[in-house]
Formats: C-alpha cells, sequence, structure tokens
C-alpha cells in the first residue's frame, strides 16, 4: 500500500466552511486525465452508503449525506431540473460524482506525471461490507475546511461517511496529495511513558512489551485505522498517530496533512 492524505485546501464558494472536497476524475486509456464521471447509483451501493451512516440513535447523517444539493449526489434532480427531495424514499436511483475528502487517505496504485491513480470500490462487482474503521482510504469522512486549513466535521459537527465508488480507474492531482514517509523508516519513542507494541493494529489487542522513550525502532507496513496511523514492526504493532491525546504522535514519525477529527 502506498499511502497518501489530502491536503486540506480553502475553496472560494461563499461558505465560511465549505466541503472539502477532492473530485476524482477518470483515466484514459494512455494514462492521461480523462472527465468527472457522473452517474445513476444502483440502489444496492445505495443502501450501502445508507448503511455507513445510519445508526440506532440517529439518522441526521443520512439525511444530510442523501440531500441531493449538499453531499455526493449534487446532480440528483427532477427532469425539470428542480431538486427531488424524496428520490431515496421513492426507490429512485440517485447520480453520484465520486470524491475524496481532505485530510483522509487514500492508497495510490501508480504515478503517472502530475495524476496519482488511486483504490477505489468498483461499482461493477460486489457491494462491499467496509467501514471507516476498517478501510479509512476506501471510506472517507466528510469534512469541511476553514481558511487556514483547519478540517471540522460536516455540518454542526456531525459525522458522514462517503465511500470511494468509481466505475473506473479513478485519479487525483498528485499536488493535491501528500505521501506517507517512505518505508522502512527508523523512528524514535517520544512518549515519555512509553510505546505498547501489540499484536494487532488495536488498543483492544494483546500487548506484547512496552518500549521507552528514546527507543530506536524500524516501521516495515502502515495500518491506517480510521483517523489513526499504526505501523507494523517485526515484532508486532504500534500507533503512530492518535488524534484522542493532546500529543498524537508517540514517535518521532510526523506528517504535515492531519487526518479529519473524531
Amino acid at each position: 500500500m502506498a499511502y497518501y492524505r489530502i491536503k486540506p485546501r480553502w475553496r472560494e464558494t461563499g461558505l465560511k466552511t465549505p466541503p472539502a472536497t477532492e473530485a476524482l476524475r477518470r483515466v484514459t486509456a494512455e494514462g492521461k486525465w480523462g472527465y468527472i464521471d457522473i452517474y445513476q447509483l444502483e440502489l444496492p451501493f445505495v443502501e450501502y452508503i445508507r448503511r455507513l451512516n445510519v445508526s440506532a440513535e440517529s439518522t441526521k447523517p443520512w439525511g444530510l449525506i442523501s440531500a441531493p444539493n449538499a453531499g455526493i449526489f449534487n446532480y440528483t434532480r427532477k427532469a425539470d431540473g428542480t431538486i427531488d427531495k424524496e428520490w431515496y424514499e421513492n426507490g429512485r436511483k440517485p447520480y453520484l460524482n465520486t470524491v475524496g475528502f481532505d485530510g483522509n487517505v487514500v492508497n495510490v496504485t501508480e504515478v503517472k506525471h502530475d495524476i496519482a491513480l488511486v483504490e477505489t470500490i468498483d461499482v461493477n462487482k460486489y457491494v462491499p461490507l467496509y467501514t471507516y474503521l476498517e478501510r479509512p482510504d476506501l471510506v472517507h469522512q466528510f469534512t469541511t475546511v476553514t481558511k487556514h486549513g483547519r478540517l471540522y466535521k460536516a455540518g454542526n459537527g456531525v459525522t458522514i461517511y462517503t465511500p470511494l465508488l468509481t466505475r473506473a480507474r479513478s485519479a487525483l492531482p498528485l499536488d493535491t496529495l501528500e505521501p506517507f514517509p517512505a518505508l522502512p523508516a527508523r523512528v524514535k519513542v517520544e512518549w515519555p511513558s512509553g510505546l505498547n507494541i501489540r499484536q494487532l493494529p488495536s488498543t483492544a489487542s494483546k500487548k506484547i512489551r512496552a518500549l521507552p522513550q528514546g527507543q530506536d525502532l524500524i516501521i516495515q507496513e502502515y495500518h491506517p485505522r480510521a483517523a489513526e496511523v499504526w505501523a507494523k514492526l517485526i515484532t508486532g504493532y504500534i500507533c503512530l498517530y492518535t488524534p484522542t491525546l493532546q500529543n498524537p504522535y508517540s514517535t518521532s514519525w510526523k506528517m504535515v496533512t492531519s487526518p479529519p477529527p473524531l
């Protein structure tokens, strides 16, 4: 996996905090820029997006993301061009254009000059079960961005998830992305309390041993989990970045671009 983060950038939209989106564009057979793909999304994939955004406690995230003028379904309209507010309730397929959100992770499969081909979910195949926790490179959190590049959640702090659903090879401009530091990488433990090595990339996983502050380590692989960044060592996994702490970086490993807020 070649992980990159989408850089936060201000866009002049007239909004105080505009949606922080980067439209994925199709790539031609010659490896050049194509057009932004807009197509009708089959209802099983619509249901997948709905499952990502509806919990037992609230349906508010789905209500926001399904609005045809405020989400990834911007082109969903009636025949006369007016907004089709009841498309979901009436079982109609929406029009989708695929966007990535600033601060989120993408997996770059190939770089061609100024084009970064990214892994997406192929709508020509099966409906996936990926969540933001498991595959943050395929399921993004909706973000907005300030003039100073600070990221926020959508609306009034609502968490919304949108998968990268595409019909063909898709890409982002390379200059909009920040690569994760190259591997293998040598880092040093910086947390005064030390750092745990775990059996799997999760705080719920079994602790193998603790590493003292100042310990040198060699990172072999990255394992993003939601907004966290985990890394594989020869002996187990460590958490490089966790947004829940005042000092989110546990080692000398750093990136300029921050992930979406929790």
